[in-house]
């Protein structure tokens, strides 16, 4: 039998951020600019549809060495190259903290406040929801005192990150074209669609603290067409597998180990595993490659 081997890889990457310019005020007041942006990459999940960025800023006081958050100002700005750059007109010698959240236009999150952005991860009920790219996101945050050096409110920036753990199913060639004795070149397996379910993941997320809440609520992606690049693979030490699944899932506090079962549907029969105890981590991608189609 073969073995299916399950990895987390970090997703780090840079981008540049725009210049800034200098602006005199008088009042009491200073102009701050925050260059924000997040990266892109090369395989699925690119990062690409998350170009809507939504942004608040509060002031944060005291009371009794509790913060208290009052919102000043909120907004939202495409991103251009996914980037972009804002200025606000806030106090000088104030403390405020600046939340920022990037989404696709169709992604069906809540983001009304965003101290705590609420997931749904069912969305539209017409639409599959598994395998989806546009509920990728990306969050980041920035505290920060208004300070009486100009130069120095001018130069902020906010790199965002997802928040999400990214699951994704690999399968070899060799599953896709097995071999029954006798043959010299085997026959050919068509992947139609997959569809996963996670138990234990969060279903909200905390920008201040940057992590998810501990619901620990089980959730299943439902079934729908393999990740739409098909031409994409998913490369894992030199190796490449083809994507045959990929979703997005919040990580709860103290719980990163899930359970995920799935299921891929394909022209010559359904395959359907479960695995326990598989790692997830904030920001990194869970690889769960092998002989997907071939073997449990």
């Amino acid at each position: 039998m073969k073995k299916i081997f399950i990895l987390a890889l970090a997703a780090t990457a840079l981008f540049a951020f725009a210049s800034c310019q200098k602006t005199d005020v008088t009042d009491g007041t200073a102009n701050v600019t925050i260059n924000v942006g997040h990266f892109a990459t090369k395989s699925i999940g690119d990062g690409r549809t998350a170009k809507d960025l939504i942004y608040e800023v509060y002031h944060v006081g005291d009371n009794a060495g509790t913060p208290q958050y009052t919102l000043v100002t909120e907004g939202t700005e495409e991103l251009t190259d996914l980037q972009t750059k804002l200025d606000f007109t806030l106090m000088r010698d104030n403390k405020y903290v600046a939340l920022f959240w990037a989404q696709s236009p169709t992604a069906p999150y809540n983001t009304d406040d965003l101290r705590t952005v609420k997931m749904n991860y069912a969305g539209d009920p017409t639409i599959p929801n598994g395998n989806n790219e546009s509920r990728d996101a990306f969050y980041g945050m920035v505290e920060f005192t208004v300070s009486n050096d100009d130069t120095a409110n001018e130069g902020l920036t906010c790199e965002l990150v997802r928040p999400f753990a990214q699951i994704n199913l690999g399968t070899t060639p060799a599953s896709l074209t097995p071999k029954q004795e006798g043959e010299q070149t085997g026959y050919k397996i068509d992947v139609l669609e997959s569809e996963m379910e996670v138990e234990g993941i969060a279903s909200s997320f905390d920008l201040i603290k940057g992590e998810g809440k501990n619901e620990a609520v089980n959730y299943r992606f439902t079934s729908a067409t393999t990740p739409a690049k098909a031409s994409e693979k998913l490369s894992v030490n030199d190796i490449d597998y083809h994507y045959v699944g990929m979703n997005y899932l919040l990580v709860p506090i103290l719980d990163k180990n899930v359970t995920v079962s799935y299921k891929i549907t394909t022209d010559k029969g359904i395959v359907d595993n479960s695995i326990k105890n598989v790692p997830v981590k904030e920001n990194y991608r869970t690889n769960i490659i092998g002989n997907l189609l071939t073997s449990n």
